[in-house]
């Protein structure tokens, strides 16, 4: 078991996810896939929390989430299958690291926490990688009730004509209605 105080988890999610293209170049993608869920995923520990805890300071927690992005662009948009999940439609299944990008925000607290975490969604909807932008909208499909920045960022999407196989979801997305 690995013991830190809250302080240094936020430091190491935050290193984690910015040295993700170089630090994590190493491992397979399911030893990737397993570390992030073990990170992310309130179900496999409880470190991420540390940046839900109001013991740290609260710019350090908004650069740990901040950072997701560096995540998703030197991590997600280059390990994970072009494919989506949603929907049953995991052709991208073989792939674990396509399964942990889908639920990031499902399986972690932070989905929840504040509007830094649109900040990040908004950024990953860019990537034009389709499980990245899968997540995004997953996301922020979970947020669309409670921060009206989230429906913002789903309509500025929905304009920029993204392809058929994303604006389905991206509409479903923006009613909340996402699985």
């Amino acid at each position: 078991m690995f013991a830190a105080t809250p302080e240094e988890e936020v430091a190491l999610i935050e290193m984690t996810c910015l040295r993700a293209g170089t630090d994590l170049a190493a491992f397979s993608d399911n030893q990737v896939a397993r570390g992030l869920q073990y990170i992310f995923y309130n179900t496999h520990s409880d470190t991420v929390y540390s940046i839900c805890r109001d013991g740290v300071a609260l710019d350090r927690r908004i650069s740990a989430v901040l950072a997701i992005r560096t995540l998703y662009t030197d991590c997600f948009a280059r390990r994970c299958n072009p494919v989506l999940s949603h929907a049953g439609a995991a052709v991208g299944a073989d792939n674990p690291l396509n399964i942990v990008c889908y639920m990031l925000w499902d399986m972690s607290p932070l989905g929840l926490w504040n509007k830094t975490v649109t900040q990040v969604m908004n950024f990953a909807l860019d990537l034009r990688h389709p499980a990245c932008v899968e997540s995004a909208l997953h996301g922020l499909g979970h947020r669309v009730d409670m921060d009206t920045t989230a429906v913002e960022a789903i309509d500025r999407y929905i304009k920029s004509g993204p392809p058929a196989n994303l604006i389905s979801y991206a509409w479903a997305a923006r009613k909340g209605v996402i699985n």
